[in-house]
């Protein structure tokens, strides 16, 4: 079954670490396979081995959240524009329903409107 752990007795290759963030080879004793698995419980942090490469990925995630807090800024400015437009819009269709309703009442119900 995927994402099971293997049977049997199984060590970490590189870190005796028990709250180790990095990746780590596990081997399966007794059949000699490997296989990667990634640990992410309630660590202190990463082991000294990987701590440097855990850094840089967070300031680079750290990073592209700013940039898309940034973006969703611009599109909530862009939304709110959007909805003046539409208001003001709406606004000028009112105007102009108006208008009309009142050439049909000079005009006369039931006549047309030659326009």
């Amino acid at each position: 079954m995927p994402g099971r752990a293997a049977a049997g007795p199984t060590q970490y290759l590189h870190s005796a670490n028990p709250n180790c963030l990095c990746k780590k080879v596990k081997v399966d004793i007794r059949k000699r396979r490997t296989r990667q698995s990634f640990q992410t419980s309630g660590a202190s942090g990463a082991c000294l081995r990987e701590d440097g490469r855990f850094r840089e990925r967070r300031d680079r995630d750290a990073e592209a959240l700013d940039r898309n807090v940034e973006a969703l800024d611009r599109n909530v400015e862009a939304l709110d524009r959007n909805a003046e437009a539409l208001d003001r819009d709406s606004q000028a269709l009112d105007r102009d329903v108006r208008v009309v309703e009142r050439l049909y009442l000079e005009n006369g119900r039931g006549r047309k409107i030659v326009g």
